[in-house]
């Protein structure tokens, strides 16, 4: 099965196939200043160089201190893999959701057939503890995971829940005309627990739980009294007010799930009722608000990933009993988040409260990973190049398929090694970095002229790596198992170009050796920017030798 690159080039349209004016070849003016005047020969390898440099093509496991514990390994249920005053981010680097129709509907059936107290293990994911992150919305201070590997299967979960939260929206509004999101205001306005605003200094005495146990007497009570033809007034009345309750503690507790703050989440409500009163479209809603829904989403997806994600949660919520998806303005509906919640509705679409209340069970508590958290001082940056390297290098991605979807491409195993050189700075910053440094100057370029990415790098390449640059390890190692007939390796393969811009990069780094951790790491930044800065200008020589259309 392919693996859907991190950003795919628009429309799915077919790559050109042009030939490129190679004349821009091998540019002698483009070398470093400071680049070693020596032979191939004479150079050292370039981890003598440079000890602190980043370690490529290793077999074992790389980025994490030795001894001791390394890890805290241990099953987890879906519900309990961060708390709810927790949240998740995804690295914005990483691949995008890329599940297809047969992984969802397979997971849909294995929701359908487990058991609430039985187990059905989803696979792993592997996190690690962030600093804490001032939310500059609410004000608070709270505490961050990255998501290093997992982010489809958490991602599936909470666009599994949103589907159900919308059926259950659709069970509480019955033949009203009002829409779901104004259902879902009301619905808060009536729960026990009240609800602080954000702007408050005083916090909630309890956060609501996504894991809390199920109200299974009052559910209980609920599907046996449903089907109770008793008409006495007294007990329908009793009956109505003991189902609403549990409407009421499913919605919230479906909504922790997916939204880390309670009172930001409901003031969210409020704008979103008032903006379909002013015919809104949902488009113009979550452009105006993309920085309130970061503030408030408990999972944040990789950069590409956040305007389907926000989408897809707040859609449903837009909603009434008789306006459309289309009808709204909804964006992003060809990405693939969106047909995986499309395929959820259709499946929870008759869906009583009973089941309901038996799929949320089974998700929170019988679905499990196995969590993985970095507990050890380690690297990550280091640490995520590996595991990008592994799958796709080892006799691991011969044997099986861990990660489902598309292989990372040249394009993506590129700017993830540029851009995973600010991961020690704040999220905000790497946010910044990777739309002026990467995505506008060359990736959106490179869509918008469906441009061959291995073809745009093999030739900036040539025109930018000396003669005397030597092959780094990986690429050495690339050449000797080509040879030897284990792979099947193309001159043009995504692994073979990664090997040649490595050796490249590697090189550069070494040109001017350190055994300073801070001072290598403003270097790595400083040639990470000025590498993409020249990526971008040979993109426009580039464009202009293309024959005209």
């Amino acid at each position: 099965m392919e693996k859907a690159p991190l950003a795919p080039l628009s429309g799915g349209a077919r790559l050109r196939k042009v030939s490129f004016d190679h004349s821009l070849a091998k540019n002698k003016n483009s070398i470093p200043e400071d680049a070693p005047s020596k032979s191939e020969s004479e150079t050292q390898s370039v981890e003598q160089n440079c000890p602190q440099m980043l370690q490529h093509g290793s077999y074992e496991m790389v980025g994490i201190e030795k001894g001791g514990r390394q890890f805290d390994v241990r099953p987890c249920r879906v519900g309990k893999i961060i708390s709810p005053t927790q949240r998740m981010l995804v690295p914005l680097y990483q691949r995008r959701y890329c599940w297809d129709g047969a992984l969802y509907r397979t997971w849909w059936r294995d929701l359908c057939g487990t058991s609430p107290v039985g187990e059905h293990r989803i696979g792993k994911i592997l996190i690690t503890a962030m600093d804490e992150q001032l939310n500059a919305i609410s004000g608070k201070t709270e505490e961050w995971y990255l998501c290093i590997d997992g982010q489809q299967r958490y991602t599936t979960s909470s666009i599994c829940v949103a589907a159900l939260r919308d059926r259950l929206l659709q069970l509480m509004r019955g033949t009203s005309s009002k829409s779901a999101g104004e259902i879902c205001l009301q619905a808060y306005r009536h729960i026990a627990i009240p609800v602080q605003r954000h702007a408050s200094s005083q916090e909630p005495e309890t956060a609501p739980s996504f894991d809390a146990e199920v109200p299974v007497l009052a559910s209980a009570m609920c599907v046996e009294e449903m089907h109770d033809d008793d008409n006495d007034e007294g007990k329908d009345n009793d009956d109505s007010s003991k189902q609403s309750s549990v409407h009421l503690e499913l919605l919230q507790r479906l909504n922790a799930f997916l939204y880390a703050d309670e009172a930001l989440f409901v003031t969210l409500l409020e704008d979103l009722v008032t903006a379909q009163q002013t015919a809104t479209t949902v488009e113009e809603w979550l452009r105006k608000k993309k920085d309130h829904l970061s503030a408030v989403s408990r999972l944040v997806p990789s950069w590409l990933d956040r305007p389907s994600y926000f989408c897809v949660l707040w859609e449903g919520l837009f909603l009434n009993s008789t306006t459309t998806s289309a009808e709204m303005g909804c964006p992003s509906q060809d990405s693939l988040q969106w047909s995986c919640k499309k395929a959820f509705d259709q499946y929870a679409a008759e869906a009583a409260l009973p089941m309901l209340l038996h799929l949320t069970d089974t998700l929170m508590k019988a679905f499990s990973v196995m969590r993985m958290e970095l507990v050890a001082r380690g690297n990550v940056q280091q640490l995520f190049l590996w595991m990008q390297e592994k799958s796709l290098w080892g006799m691991g991605a011969l044997l099986f398929n861990p990660t489902p979807g598309r292989d990372f491409e040249s394009q993506d195993l590129v700017r993830n090694l540029l851009v995973s050189c600010f991961m020690q700075k704040e999220v905000r910053v790497q946010e910044q970095i990777l739309e002026s440094c990467w995505l506008q100057p060359i990736e959106n370029v490179v869509a918008a002229h469906q441009i061959s990415w291995s073809d745009l790098i093999q030739t900036f390449l040539q025109r930018l790596k000396p003669a005397i640059c030597p092959k780094c390890s990986l690429e050495s190692t690339v050449e000797q198992v080509a040879q030897s007939g284990v792979f099947r390796l193309r001159k043009d393969s995504s692994i073979v170009i990664y090997a040649h811009f490595l050796s490249y990069w590697e090189w550069l780094v070494a040109s001017e050796p350190t055994t300073d951790e801070a001072a290598l790491q403003q270097r790595l930044e400083h040639l990470a920017t000025e590498l993409m800065a020249q990526m971008a200008e040979h993109l426009q020589l580039y464009l202009q030798r293309l024959p005209s259309t």
